[in-house]
């Protein structure tokens, strides 16, 4: 029997780590997430200072909310309405304009008989608001969908 000798080469074999091999993938994604970021926060940087001035100011929705609760129509479809809860202000919509001196809010609030949206525009007048207009929107039942205007000027 006639043995032939083979030899082999034990040479080591590069392997290219992961990022080498998925470059091509990490790249677009990293790219996309960056922009999305970006534009996330340059959308909302504003909006959020206007949440955090609307936290600091809780007597903007007290006062339109006593407006409401002396109105007949609203007391008969929601009944007895509940303060405004710092929730109700972060799930809402606050826009202040003319460097903090108006402002166009949108808040949860809820009755005895049911949940509502306020929504509401207001003027600062030395170091109270004037209400422009408070309106109330009611989508729940036993309601049908309807609108109640508590002040407009």
């Amino acid at each position: 029997m006639d043995r032939k000798l083979y030899l082999m080469e034990n040479d080591l074999i590069k392997q290219n780590n992961w990022f080498q091999r998925n470059w091509k993938l990490v790249l677009p994604i990293s790219i996309v997430a960056i922009l999305g970021t970006t534009l996330f926060f340059s959308l909302t940087a504003g909006h959020l200072g206007d949440f955090g001035k609307a936290y600091s100011e809780p007597l903007l929705f007290q006062r339109a909310l006593m407006k409401a609760k002396e109105n007949e129509e609203v007391k008969t479809v929601l009944g007895e309405i509940e303060p405004v809860s710092k929730m109700a202000i972060l799930e809402g919509d606050i826009n202040y304009t003319n460097q903090g001196n108006s402002v166009q809010f949108t808040v949860r609030i809820e009755g005895k008989n049911g949940r509502a949206f306020m929504d509401g525009i207001a003027e600062r007048v030395a170091d109270s608001w004037k209400y422009k207009k408070v309106t109330i929107r009611i989508k729940n039942p036993p309601a049908k969908k309807q609108t109640i205007e508590v002040l407009k000027t």
